[in-house]
């Protein structure tokens, strides 16, 4: 990694020298956060899916690295992706909760899916501390690959709502919750019966 300083730019050979998992960067006009799960649970040739019990994070500004600090942690490893969204001293974190598994038997080996709904929970970043944590979007299908991005007063928040089925395929639709402080609200993006992945958003103020 590297922090460029105005001055000189000054080279970081290791920002985090512990097991870390799925690394994200998140800025702000003062700091950055990089958040990095703990990964307890790792997928394997037949487990589609990758679970942790914790999110660490270190907060990261022109001249200064911070010891790691927990973000987020559960009794149980069942944390699957995440996104960051910072809001001045706040960082929101928006983060898949695994609720169950799906499993499809082509005849041979098993193939195990996770089952997920989605949280926010809200960090204070001088503490750093939780300060409130919610269900954003649940469901029987499984709600997976959250990304958001907030203007300052709205936030919006992708994901894919994932319905699988080995005998008619999987079904896969954008679906998104636009937040207001604490009300929150569902939407459905994409409405036809396409296979639709990977979404991304980006907010103006």
């Amino acid at each position: 990694a590297r922090i460029n300083d105005a001055v000189a730019p000054q080279p970081v050979p290791f920002l985090v020298q512990s097991k870390g998992c799925n690394p994200r960067l998140t800025g702000s006009p003062a700091k950055v956060l990089l958040t990095y799960g703990s990964c307890d649970r790792p997928g394997d040739l037949y487990t589609h899916f990758q679970t942790s019990r914790r999110i660490e994070g270190q907060l990261i500004t022109a001249s200064t690295i911070s010891d790691p600090f927990v973000v987020l942690e559960i009794d149980e490893p069942l944390i699957g992706d995440w996104s960051v969204v910072p809001e001045g001293n706040l960082f929101t974190v928006i983060w898949t909760n695994k609720t169950g598994e799906t499993v499809l038997n082509a005849g041979g080996e098993p193939a195990v899916f996770g089952v997920f709904d989605i949280h926010r929970s809200v960090i204070d970043s001088v503490e750093p501390r939780a300060v409130s944590s919610d269900i954003l979007a649940s469901g029987t299908d499984s709600q997976e690959a959250p990304v958001a991005s907030s203007n300052g007063t709205t936030m919006m928040t992708i994901f894919i709502d994932i319905k699988r089925s080995y005998t008619s395929g999987d079904s896969q639709k954008i679906g998104a919750v636009i937040s207001h402080g604490a009300a929150a609200r569902r939407t459905q993006l994409t409405r036809t019966p396409a296979h639709q992945e990977t979404p991304d958003i980006a907010a103006t103020a």
